[in-house]
């Protein structure tokens, strides 16, 4: 069910339920993959989605990530075997409780993200619209 709802959040609701009732007309009277899928998934929604196909259904494991802020930036590690490509959103509130919200594609075992126009985070909430299935890695 998560890869589902990463899936949708990736390519939009509209392309997802388009795509969803293809795939079913298609092959409601037949057996299909996975690969199948893919390919129609595809097709409604003109995206190459052969990294998201691997990583989130053919590898083992899920992200799992250790945030820590340094002056002026947030470090994410990935601290799993392999490296997942994917975006987190974080929620932000700053010094004078003004929120923000902040996607940050997370790439490679290690991101650095400036921080622009934060003063001092006051608190941090880590995917807040549960957008991204993840495990987080306290220090």
């Amino acid at each position: 069910a998560w890869v589902l709802h990463m899936l949708r959040e990736k390519i939009g609701t509209e392309n997802f339920i388009k795509g969803i009732r293809t795939y079913y007309d298609r092959y409601k009277f037949s057996n299909a993959l996975t690969a199948d899928l893919q390919a129609v998934i595809e097709e409604v929604s003109g995206q190459d989605l052969s990294s998201f196909f691997e990583q989130w259904l053919f590898r083992a494991g899920q992200p799992q990530l250790q945030v820590t802020s340094e002056p002026g930036y947030l470090v994410i590690n990935q601290v799993q075997k392999e490296a997942f490509d994917a975006t987190l959103e974080v929620l932000i509130t700053d010094a004078q409780d003004i929120e923000h919200l902040i996607a940050i594609p997370l790439a490679g075992k290690t991101t650095r993200h400036k921080l622009s126009g934060i003063s001092a985070i006051k608190s941090l909430t880590l995917d807040p619209g549960t957008k991204l299935l993840f495990e987080e890695i306290k220090e």
